[in-house]
């Protein structure tokens, strides 16, 4: 992910003059990150299930989950690097803020930090993962829930982590991650609900809505600016480079120690669709 958001950044300085490189590295936080939603397309349904190894589907899976929440240190440090005329204040900015302390006096009025961004995202997820899961059986057992509720509670966990941490000032996107890592740590939710098809009709239908609402607002007359470079053609060409040169590369010179990529064309396969984590294998041990 590191090297991506380098990567992009070099191919957006090169191809839009009127931005500098600690801009470009802002854009190029933002294009790092897996799509979770384009994610999901590709290693869910019928085909996925058939075609694509479950190691690879699980892998994606969690890579697109996290890793969003996961940027947030690269898009800051350009930030406070734009905002900042010192960049030792910059740098600093961002290891207490982002890394330390996300300071939540602007919400709840505190003379000093309160908490940690993105620590606190995942903790308060995955408290809120846990206690529903127990709920959940506890409501089976006594048969306090019905099929179709039961299946429908995903939703609702989804909706009260983002509340919750949206409301705190934290980390909403790996707060929902961390909460149903939590709520299907053991799977159990998951052999309930293999024979329903509510999930996979909720998750097309917000897939679609969210694709159509980006087209919709996406302001198509401003892309051709005399004032940032920013042409039609230009970015074309950035999207077809970010797709051969962001993620390609790096992963197919460093599958052999990804433990759960084994051959060279699912090297190729996770490459293009979305990172691994890079773990080194010592003494047999991951």
């Amino acid at each position: 992910m590191a090297i991506g958001w380098i990567v992009c950044a070099g191919l957006i300085y090169a191809l839009i003059p009127a931005l500098d490189f600690v801009s470009s590295l802002a854009i190029a936080a933002c294009l790092t990150p897996t799509d979770p939603i384009l994610a999901a397309a590709v290693v869910g349904g019928k085909y996925a299930e058939k075609h694509v190894p479950e190691h690879l589907r699980h892998l994606l899976y969690a890579e697109s989950g996290c890793n969003d929440g996961a940027a947030f240190p690269f898009l800051f440090i350009a930030l406070y690097l734009i905002l900042e005329a010192d960049d030792r204040v910059a740098v600093a900015k961002w290891f207490y803020i982002t890394w330390a302390c996300k300071c939540l006096r602007n919400n709840l009025n505190l003379a000093h930090p309160f908490s940690d961004e993105i620590t606190l995202g995942i903790l308060i997820g995955a408290l809120i993962g846990w206690g529903f899961r127990h709920l959940m059986k506890i409501c089976e057992a006594h048969d306090f829930i019905d099929r179709k509720s039961y299946v429908a509670q995903y939703i609702s966990l989804a909706l009260l982590s983002n509340g919750i941490t949206a409301l705190l000032g934290s980390d909403d996107l790996l707060a929902a991650f961390a909460a149903g890592t939590a709520f299907a740590w053991d799977s159990h939710f998951n052999q309930q609900t293999a024979d329903s098809v509510f999930s996979s009709v909720i998750d097309l239908l917000f897939n679609v809505a969210v694709f159509v609402y980006i087209g919709a607002w996406m302001p198509f007359d401003s892309f051709n600016s005399e004032v940032t470079g920013a042409t039609v053609w230009r970015l074309v060409v950035l999207a077809i480079l970010i797709i051969l040169l962001r993620r390609l590369p790096v992963m197919l010179m460093l599958y052999k120690w990804i433990p759960d990529v084994h051959t060279f064309h699912e090297a190729l396969f996770s490459g293009h669709f979305g990172p691994s984590k890079f773990r080194r294998r010592c003494g047999g041990t991951i």
